[in-house]
């Protein structure tokens, strides 16, 4: 079997001295820039220690946030706001939504439940859930003392808690 030789070839690599050099293209002043390396403000900095450059004791730096300065001084001027900003806000001052850290830990068992601060939601949702379970048949209510004595009752155990947004 005879070899076959019309592969395409890519040309010759080009010998370094006939090549042009990318940077002296560039003008004289962009390559000016740089070779210096300077910073545009570097007239600005200073590594010398001064008094002005110190902090007296027992003062902190604070860094204003730009953003939070103009949501307070759009605060102050509320009439100006629309309508949709003015009741965001209102709702923001008078949120009746407790935080998650002042939250009060959840109940372990139901009479803990009956005795929650959340006692009426906690009951809402476990009404809901009760519906839920009849409306699929999940189960079939008995009355207890129809139930023979060698079957078992299997426990119930609702679990309560908060659920954080």
């Amino acid at each position: 079997m005879a070899g076959n030789n019309d592969y395409p070839t890519p040309e010759a690599t080009p010998d370094r001295t006939t090549a042009q050099d990318p940077i002296q293209d560039i003008a004289p002043e962009e390559n000016a820039s740089q070779s210096t390396q300077e910073a545009s403000r570097a007239s600005e900095i200073s590594a010398d220690f001064t008094e002005t450059n110190i902090l007296p004791e027992g003062a902190r730096r604070h860094r204003k946030n730009a953003r939070r300065e103009a949501y307070f001084a759009a605060l102050d001027d509320v009439e100006e706001l629309s309508g949709y900003h003015s009741a965001f806000t209102a709702a923001l001052a008078d949120s009746k939504r407790p935080h998650r850290d002042s939250l009060p830990p959840e109940p372990k068992n139901w009479k803990e439940m009956l005795r929650h601060p959340f006692a009426t939601q906690f009951t809402q949702a476990a009404q809901v859930e009760f519906d839920e379970l009849c409306k699929r048949q999940t189960f079939q209510p008995v009355a207890k003392d129809t139930i023979p004595r060698e079957h078992k009752i299997l426990p119930l155990i609702w679990y309560s808690s908060i659920i954080r947004y």
